[in-house]
């Protein structure tokens, strides 16, 4: 949008501490939301990796290897992958879904997400 939170708080007519409050509580629930989403990917890659195909895992792995560890750029590649394989969307939302009641102690990261993925095999992929 551009505006900074001085402005916004000046266009709404409201303190500028509720606007940095409001801004951090809804960067709270977008940091919470990606984690969800990567914890629900490695679950799925844990424990239904058969949802996978040797392609899908191989695409994955050249997907988010470049990716820094961040999880919003994690969770973003993540969810635009997913949705073409409907069935892992599905489950990912069933898992995600499961989460709002359970909290997690871990945070998912880039090396939990690739070590549950795997190394990609080299059939004939020389680079």
């Amino acid at each position: 949008m551009g505006l900074s939170l001085e402005q916004i708080a000046q266009a709404l007519d409201l303190p500028l501490e509720v606007v940095q409050q409001t801004a951090e509580q809804i960067r709270s629930q977008t940091i919470l939301s990606s984690q969800q989403n990567v914890a629900a990917f490695i679950v799925l890659l844990n424990e239904q990796l058969s949802r996978f195909s040797p392609d899908d895992l191989t695409e994955l792995y050249h997907l988010v290897a470049p990716l820094p560890d961040n999880i919003e750029y994690l969770s973003q590649a993540l969810s635009a992958w997913s949705e073409n394989p409907s069935e892992i969307l599905d489950a990912k939302r069933q898992l995600i879904e499961s989460f709002s009641h359970n909290s997690s102690e871990e945070s998912p990261n880039k090396q939990t997400l690739i070590n549950a993925i795997g190394q990609p095999s080299s059939s004939g992929d020389s680079q």
